[in-house]
């Protein structure tokens, strides 16, 4: 080793020495880390609490808005003069349907006396 790599390495050492100094612990470090990230996923976790606890509220508001509305109308479809009918009942209709409509039911044809043949 000659005299110019003793220096060298005196001076790499010292360098080494006042870094070590100025940083800080290794271990201080990395509580800080954990305690910052604790309080962030608190913080998380509070807004998605909060966030559920909304949207809980909203849709509970809407199915009662929605039931409300939809016993109105029902009410106001049963006080109606008329019978209500889909406007696409008509394709459900057969071309049969005249003829079932005047023959008697089941209940007219056994409420009739027999008569003998």
């Amino acid at each position: 080793m000659s005299r110019d790599d003793g220096s060298l390495e005196h001076a790499f050492d010292a360098l080494k020495s006042a870094e070590a100094a100025r940083s800080p612990d290794f271990a201080l470090l990395m509580a800080r880390t954990r305690a910052r990230q604790s309080r962030r996923r608190r913080r998380r976790a509070g807004g998605v609490t909060l966030l559920a606890a909304a949207a809980t509220m909203v849709f509970v508001s809407i199915r009662s808005v929605e039931r409300e509305s939809a016993g109105t109308l029902a009410a106001e479809l049963i006080s109606s003069a008329g019978m209500w009918r889909a406007p696409t009942d008509f394709l459900l209709e057969r071309g049969s349907d005249p003829l079932w409509r005047s023959t008697e039911t089941l209940r007219e044809t056994l409420s009739y006396p027999r008569r003998p043949q």
